[in-house]
Order: structure tokens, then C-alpha cells, then sequence
């Protein structure tokens, strides 16, 4: 079994330090997204239902964090973001399966033949399909064949089969990363011998469907009493762990945290737990004064000061306190997380992102409330960026250190939001760092960086839409890194 490695999420700090005139308390509040998963597996139910009243068939979710619905009838959808709608396409038609590799390269089938869309039709590319259809990041296909049930990854130009008889369902993250049910068993893809191997250890159940991402990794299912289960190394040191959830018809991932499922009925809902809103304060200070600065205090005199968030359906929010002498330095730290409050995908002024805050400061030899600074500042928009390529490669090496062989290639790319969230107009650098026992190895592995599309790293989470760019660092594979400026 492959580990699994989820990846640090990037933190939004939005800080607020209002200090009344006469007071010398002030809570900083920190906005950011949180990783739940622990709580998901433990009874929380951590899947937000998206707005509006779509139900789907298919719901197929896009490398660069677009998600797409094919309803019952054949008739095609986007989700809009800024705006919480579902856009028709009416000029897509109607297909009888739809596939998304992002938003500018989404594939179809009609009549059991494959299509691309061109922008304004669609082109026919191959044949055929006749069950599950998915499309990877990089443009690779998967799909069951008609009556033996074998599986075969389009990639190429060309067909391959890679599992042989009885499959009922395949996912697809890229060529290399695939899943897929046999005869109720969880198979995965080894691309090293370019056929499906036997997942172990195997979830409980009759397996009915699976779901995988890359970059932060998603290795999800769904057996046939309904339970989803989830492969969770951080949580669970590597084993299945089941997820509080609706019964899904069908779940489909790109990444941690773009991951949807469909309900029994068709309606969709976004895993939230990785990615879900995360609300801090901390309360600092001292006081002068009793009751206020200038009046000189007993030397018994102690000050109480409790703090508290919550969310209507958070996981924490546990109430803090502490007394001490008036002059003594306080600092409470207070938290909650919610997968009800969906900074990526929902609205920001949802219900479930107003918190409700309790900042108590008492004298107790007078009984007079001390000022604080008023609560939390509402909750940011976020939202996901995707990188493309923008410009040549620039080689560096590769050069003999003494003990190996390191090259370096710079790939100058263009970020841009999904829908309706600005994003920054600079471009930014991203920096492969490879290294190897031979020379030729290391240039290899330079020049495919380059040209891998999209790179496994693409997506992350961005800031509220303020003005100016926040410098961050993220890394692709284990040998590289980038570093740019990113929206906030």
C-alpha cells in the first residue's frame, strides 16, 4: 500500500487587536482552515451540501478545484463559486457520462464513443466506454469495458488494458494513480508493472465504489451498506477508518480538499474535514488599575478573565479562564473548528461561520467588567489556486557536489483562482530540485518536471481576496520546491 502524506495546509492569520481607551486587554483573532479529519472519523459529520437545489448523476471534480454535474437527464452544470449558483451549458448538450480534467479540458460519452470539448463542440477523440468514466490531471482516461469487466487506461492515444475481468468501477487521479472495485475487493494500479495489485489492507464490506487524489493525497470508498471509509495515515497510523456521512451513490476526489460526494438522492456535498474553518483567539494583557487605570488596587485584589468561540456545530470551543492579580500578564487561548463553515466552496457569511464569543473580564473585588475588544472580524472568502505553465524552463546543471549529482530547472507559471476570486497578477518561479547517482538520471528528472502537467503540488489555499500577496513556500516531491507570491 502506498503511504499516504497529508500535507500541511496553509494558515490565514486575520488579526484583530481593537483596545478600548481605558482598557489594557485585547484578544488577537486568527481566521484559517484546520485539518478535522480526526473528528470525522469519531462522529462529526464533516460534509457540507452545496448550495442551490442541484442533484446530479455525476458530479466530477476538476484538477484546478472546478466542479462540474451531469443530472439525470444528460444536461451539464458548473458550480459557481463566487456566486453559489450552478451554471447550465447548454451548449455541451446532453451525454450519457461526463469526465473533468479541468476546466478547460472535459470529456464525454456518447453513445458509448469519447469526446473532448473544443470550446464550442464537441470532438470526437476514441472508443469506447461502456461503464465508469474518469478522467486524471495529466488527460489520461479509465473506464470498464462491455461484458468481461475489464479495465483499461486510455493514455497516449491509446488503450491498455490494466485489470482483467470483473471490474465494476475505476477512479483516476492521474496515469499513475488509479483505483478501482473487482468483485467487491479494492484493487489499486502499480505502475511499475502496469497492471491493478490487490489493496491491503482492505477496507470492511462489500466495496461498491472508490474515489483518489494527488498532490494532497485522497484514498477514499464506499462499500454497498452505504459506510464510507477513508485511508488515513495521520490519524490512524495507516488503517481504514470509517467517516460519519450521508449514504453516497458516488464520491470523486482530486485532491484532500477536493473531494465530493453525491447523497442516495444526487445532491452534492464537499469533504470538508481537512480544509474546514478554524477560528482562534488570544487574549493578552494586564491592567493598571482597579477599576480602571489610576485607582490603586487591594493587594488581594485578583482579576477573572474567560474567554470562548464556537461554532453552532463546531468541534471544540471549550471555555478558558484564569484569575490572577490585576497587573499580572494574562494569555488565554481559545479555538473551535467547523466543517459546517466551508471557506473553499461555500459562503463565508453562512450561518455556520458567525461564531458566537464570549470575552469576560471582571475586577472581583468591585464586580465591574474590564473592556476587551469587541469579537471576531467575520469570516474570510478563501478559495483554491491553480498554476500553469507561463513561460520556458530554465536549466541549471546538473553539477558533481562531491557525493551525487544536482540540477535544478526553473519554470516560470502564471497562478489564477477558481471562479470569482482575485488573484495575484505577478507571476512566480517554480524552483525542481533534483538529485541522483548519475548525471543523465538527474537531467531526466529535471526535463520531466518541466513538462509534467499539472504538477502534482498545484492547488492551495488562498487568503481572503485583500489587496497585495502573501510570499509562501510549498514543495512538489520530495526533491523539490517553489516558492512564490500568493493572494491575500
Amino acid at each position: 500500500m502506498k503511504r499516504l502524506v497529508l500535507h500541511v495546509l496553509l494558515l490565514v492569520s486575520v488579526l484583530l487587536c481593537a483596545i478600548c481607551s481605558s482598557a489594557q486587554y485585547y484578544t488577537n483573532y486568527q481566521w484559517g482552515l484546520i485539518d478535522l479529519t480526526g473528528y470525522a472519523t469519531s462522529g462529526h459529520n464533516m460534509w457540507k451540501l452545496m448550495a442551490g437545489s442541484q442533484t446530479c448523476a455525476q458530479a466530477p471534480i476538476g484538477a484546478d478545484g472546478h466542479l462540474w454535474c451531469r443530472n439525470s437527464a444528460g444536461q451539464i452544470y458548473n458550480f459557481d463559486v463566487k456566486n453559489q449558483v450552478w451554471d447550465y451549458q447548454s451548449a455541451m448538450g446532453t451525454v450519457s457520462a461526463l469526465a473533468v480534467q479541468d476546466d478547460k479540458d472535459v470529456w464525454s460519452v456518447q453513445n458509448t464513443n469519447i469526446y473532448k470539448w473544443n470550446g464550442s463542440a464537441w470532438t470526437y477523440v476514441t472508443c469506447c466506454s461502456y461503464g465508469p468514466f474518469a478522467a486524471g490531471n495529466d488527460g489520461a482516461l479509465v473506464t470498464t469495458d462491455q461484458g468481461a469487466g475489464a479495465l483499461w487506461l486510455f493514455v497516449s492515444g491509446a488503450w491498455n488494458e490494466i485489470g482483467t475481468g470483473g471490474y465494476t468501477y475505476g477512479a483516476i487521479a492521474d496515469a499513475n494513480t488509479i483505483c478501482g472495485v473487482k468483485n467487491g475487493q479494492l484493487y489499486e494500479y502499480e505502475p511499475s508493472n502496469s497492471a491493478m495489485v490487490l489493496v491491503s489492507p482492505q477496507p470492511s464490506g462489500t466495496i461498491v465504489g472508490c474515489a483518489t487524489g494527488q498532490g494532497s493525497p485522497i484514498f477514499m470508498i464506499w462499500n454497498s451498506a452505504g459506510t464510507v471509509q477513508i485511508l488515513d495515515w495521520t490519524h490512524t497510523g495507516g488503517g481504514w477508518s470509517t467517516v460519519t456521512s450521508p449514504v453516497p451513490s458516488s464520491i470523486a476526489a482530486t485532491s484532500l480538499a477536493g473531494t465530493f460526494m453525491l447523497d442516495s438522492s444526487g445532491h452534492p456535498y464537499h469533504w470538508s474535514a481537512p480544509v474546514a474553518a478554524y477560528l482562534q483567539g488570544t487574549v493578552t494583557g494586564s491592567w493598571n488599575g482597579c477599576p480602571g487605570p489610576g485607582n490603586i488596587c487591594s493587594p488581594s485584589a485578583t482579576h477573572t478573565n474567560t474567554f470562548q468561540v464556537t461554532f453552532p456545530h463546531g468541534v471544540a470551543g471549550t471555555k478558558v479562564s484564569s484569575t490572577q492579580c490585576p497587573s499580572c500578564a494574562v494569555n488565554l487561548v481559545g479555538w473551535d473548528g467547523s466543517g459546517g463553515c466551508d471557506l473553499l466552496f461555500g459562503n463565508a457569511s453562512d450561518p455556520e461561520c458567525r461564531p458566537f464569543y464570549v470575552e469576560a473580564n471582571r475586577c472581583n473585588m468591585s464586580g465591574a467588567s474590564v473592556p476587551n475588544s469587541g469579537g471576531p472580524p467575520p469570516a474570510p472568502q478563501m478559495s483554491l489556486s491553480f498554476m500553469r505553465k507561463g513561460g520556458t524552463p530554465v536549466y541549471n546543471g546538473p553539477v558533481w557536489d562531491g557525493r551525487r549529482w544536482i540540477g535544478s530547472a526553473a519554470v516560470p507559471t502564471v497562478n489564477s483562482c477558481i471562479i470569482g476570486v482575485p488573484s495575484c497578477a505577478d507571476p512566480i518561479t517554480l524552483t525542481f530540485i533534483e538529485w541522483g547517482p548519475t548525471q543523465i538520471d538527474v537531467f531526466a528528472s529535471m526535463t520531466e518536471a518541466t513538462l509534467s502537467y499539472p504538477w502534482k503540488m498545484t492547488q492551495v489555499h488562498l487568503p481572503p481576496p485583500l489587496t497585495g500577496c502573501k510570499q509562501t513556500g510549498l514543495w512538489k516531491y520530495a526533491w523539490a520546491e517553489e516558492a512564490g507570491d500568493f493572494c491575500y
